[in-house]
């Protein structure tokens, strides 16, 4: 698998802007392999739904970011937000899914 370039939406880079240090950099890790193999397994990240994939921080915070495939070698990073149930809440899925409409 070739490698591929991980681009952030700026919500997601300003969600970034205000996590600790430690999630920041456990993001920065996981979107490292993401780039290096183009895909992540668990526990590093997981299908959502057809066509939708989370990264998954869990050492500090339960944090998600949502991301999508695009053509080429583009991964896009579209969606971030804090995890505080079991489940996705479907809430955010609906709003990945309407930026991932914006952007397709």
């Amino acid at each position: 698998m070739s490698k591929k370039t991980y681009i952030e939406l700026p919500n997601v880079a300003g969600f970034f802007d205000v996590q600790p240090d430690e999630v920041i950099a456990e993001y920065g890790a996981i979107v490292g392999l993401l780039e290096e193999h183009g895909r992540l397994i668990s526990p590093y990240g997981e299908k959502v739904q057809a066509g939708l994939f989370a990264i998954r921080l869990t050492r500090s915070r339960n944090v998600r970011v949502f991301y999508v495939y695009m053509t080429g070698d583009e991964i896009y990073g579209i969606h971030a937000y804090e995890k505080k149930s079991r489940k996705i809440p479907q809430r955010e899925i609906d709003k990945a899914r309407k930026i991932m409409r914006q952007i397709g």
